[in-house]
This record gives C-alpha cells, sequence and structure tokens, in this order.
C-alpha cells in the first residue's frame, strides 16, 4: 500500500495524491518559544498530535501529563494551541505452563 512521504499516511491508490498539508509546530516547555518544526498532517489538530509524538518518542514525558503544542497555520498565519496527552497501552500475553 502506498504512503504519501510527507505525512506518512496510507493512500488508497499508487497514483493518489494526499491533501496534506504544512504546519509549524513548537512545544515551547521542552524547546523554547522560537524553535519551529515543519509538521505535515491534513489539519492543525492532527499535526500537533503527530508533532508531539514525534517530539516524545523516546522520552515519554507525555505520561506525566499533558503538554501545550503551539500549531502555526503559515496559510492564515494563525496559531492555535493544542494539549496533548497520551496513555499507556497494556497488553496481556498468556503462556500455558506445565502442571
Amino acid at each position: 500500500m502506498p504512503f504519501c512521504n510527507k505525512c506518512n499516511r496510507y493512500l488508497l491508490f499508487k497514483n493518489t495524491t494526499c491533501r496534506c498539508r504544512r504546519f509549524e509546530c513548537c512545544i515551547p516547555e521542552w524547546e523554547g518559544d522560537d524553535e519551529w518544526s515543519d509538521q505535515y498532517a491534513a489539519d492543525a489538530e492532527e499535526a500537533a498530535s503527530k508533532y508531539t509524538e514525534r517530539r516524545d518518542e523516546c522520552e515519554y514525558d507525555c505520561l506525566k501529563g499533558p503538554v501545550k503544542c503551539r500549531v502555526l497555520d503559515p496559510q492564515d498565519d494563525s496559531v492555535q494551541i493544542f494539549e496533548v496527552a497520551a496513555e499507556t497501552e497494556i497488553h496481556y500475553h498468556a503462556t500455558q505452563v506445565e502442571q
């Protein structure tokens, strides 16, 4: 199945073009106010989620509590602030043992 090379979204058909847009994101708590990075997504909310997941990849700081992600939409220069939280997922595995 083909992927969009910008936002990693599955594409239905090989020659389909993705309609993702470029947003600029920043998490001032982690990076400072001036460090904005590109994030491709369908909308600002998805950009906040994807960006926070990308930045929190190994630290898991979001599990300690939500963080605020600023998202700048270059089309109209508006900044939106999203609170992004994460949760752990528990998996149970059973293994048969001899009696």
